[in-house]
């Protein structure tokens, strides 16, 4: 009888130590779940970033072809009105 309850003793220390081990594998588990969740949103707003980098750059070579146009046609305007008053 003493064997047996030492058999019985021994696994259920032997089950609470699996169960510490199998929370611990969980917890690794998640963490990893997490980090890679963490690192899909990183790459997503550095993506995101970079878009929004490119479009301002877009925007702003428009801003200055029309900018140049603008300054273009004042020189003209500049040169009739200088033309026409002489």
């Amino acid at each position: 009888m003493k064997e047996y309850e030492e058999h019985v003793d021994k696994c259920d220390k032997t089950k609470s130590k699996a169960n510490i081990a199998t929370s611990a594998v969980n917890d690794a588990a998640t963490t990893l779940k997490n980090q890679r969740e963490y690192q899909v949103q990183v790459t997503s707003l550095k993506n995101l970033l970079v878009t929004s980098h490119e479009q301002a750059l877009s925007k702003r070579a428009e801003a200055e072809k029309i900018r140049t146009n603008y300054t273009n046609m004042v020189s003209k305007y500049e040169q009739q009105s200088t033309i026409t008053t002489e």
